[in-house]
Order: structure tokens, then C-alpha cells, then sequence
């Protein structure tokens, strides 16, 4: 087995030629590239291959950073956590209290007050309440905004942990579901997504009459879309 790094683009890949029929392209879960191929493979192939998968590895890598940057915390002080795309450090603070309490204080820090026999469960809660409480209050302006320019209204609004999407719109009744995630994200994504959602009230497809709209009323939000894939 012969092993290598090659440059392709942005990336660094392991380069592994052994005794194998086919070619097989591995991104591990720190990031780390490699690719398997037979050890007499031409390297004009395996350029070939690569160019033909490229846009799968940025989006993979893309998905893998916002997975280490965004996601599960083990709520210890000192930990990154991130607020509407603004990094703040969190702080735990073990206190007899009746009822958890979380603040920012001084724009940079992400405090949370709580019981010492409170579970590690039960914090991830409060701590994701906290999350959909200030999402629904700052989503409210950008609501107002697209229903009025769109000429729309959605009867309930709902907020919730999910996988794989952003959010839905059940265009019959009217409801539009957002993650609890885009909490952390950017303000500008998060105007993009309930854009989105309050689009399929006019046209419940993504086919061209969707992309038309949106590029009517939001130009830019292909960019804007792919600096936060999920």
C-alpha cells in the first residue's frame, strides 16, 4: 500500500494506491480526505475523479464544519456557542436556584444559571427554549415585513429542533415551521429561510414560479443560502 498527500484545489487528500478494483473517496469525521485506488491507476484519473466529485467534498466539509462549530455542546464553561452568527463563550454557573436562568452579559458571554443536581438533560432544554424564545421574537420583524410585501399570512407559527431542513410550510393550513437551530445563524440567513417559507404560500413547489419570486424579492439569496447549508 502505497500512501501520499496530493493538493487538489483547497484541500489536502490522502492519496492511497493498493490492491483494490475501484476508487473510493472517504471524508472522516475531523475532515481528513482520502482517496483509495488501484495502485496502477493513471494520475490523470484520479484528477478526472476528483474534479467530478469536488462540489460533494466542499459541501461535505462545509456540512462537517457547521456540525463542529454549531452543534451538540456539552454546556461547559468555556465553550463556543453562537447566537444569531455572534460567537459567545459560555458560562455555568452552579447556583440553588428554583428556576434556571440564562442571560448574555457584557455582548460576550452566554450565561446560564442553574441548580447543581439539575441533569445535563434538563439543561439542554432550558437552554433550547431559550433558543426558540428569542427566535420567535426575532423572526416577528421579518415576518411582518414578507407577509406585507408578499401579500400573505400565516395562521400559526412553530418552533422546533429538526434534521435536514430549516424549515416547512404547510401551505393548506397555513402553518410555517422553523428549526430551532437558525437561532444560531446569521440574521440575514434567517430572513432568507422565513422568506422561503411565506413563498410557498404562493406557490407550495420550488420550480422555476418559486425561484422567480424569490429572486424578485430577495436577489441575493442564492449566497445567502449557500453560506449555511444545514
Amino acid at each position: 500500500m502505497l500512501n501520499q498527500i496530493i493538493i487538489f484545489h483547497e484541500f489536502e487528500i490522502e492519496l492511497i494506491r493498493k490492491k483494490i478494483k475501484n476508487i473510493h473517496l472517504k471524508i472522516n469525521l475531523e475532515g481528513k480526505i482520502s482517496l483509495s485506488c488501484p495502485k496502477n491507476t493513471p494520475e490523470h484519473y484520479i484528477q478526472e475523479f476528483l474534479e467530478s466529485r469536488l462540489e460533494w467534498i466542499r459541501t461535505s466539509i462545509k456540512k462537517m464544519e457547521a456540525k463542529t462549530k454549531y452543534g451538540s455542546k456539552k454546556l461547559v464553561s468555556g465553550e463556543s456557542h453562537f447566537l444569531f452568527g455572534k460567537e459567545l463563550i459560555f458560562q455555568l454557573n452552579e447556583e440553588k436556584l428554583k428556576k434556571t436562568e440564562i442571560k448574555i452579559e457584557n455582548n460576550t458571554n452566554l450565561v446560564m444559571k442553574v441548580h447543581p443536581k439539575t441533569s445535563l438533560k434538563t439543561r439542554e432544554k432550558h437552554l433550547q427554549k431559550w433558543y426558540e424564545e428569542l427566535l420567535i421574537k426575532e423572526t416577528e420583524k421579518f415576518f411582518d415585513k414578507w407577509e406585507n410585501e408578499l401579500e400573505v399570512t400565516k395562521k400559526e407559527l412553530v418552533i422546533k429542533k429538526m434534521k435536514g431542513k430549516w424549515g416547512y410550510c404547510e401551505c393548506r393550513r397555513k402553518v410555517i415551521c422553523l428549526n430551532t437551530e437558525l437561532a444560531k445563524r446569521r440574521m440575514e440567513f434567517v430572513e432568507y429561510v422565513v422568506l422561503h417559507e411565506l413563498c410557498h404560500l404562493l406557490v407550495p413547489n420550488h420550480g422555476p414560479d418559486f425561484k422567480k419570486l424569490l429572486n424578485t424579492h430577495m436577489p441575493g439569496w442564492k449566497r445567502i443560502k449557500d453560506l449555511e447549508e444545514i
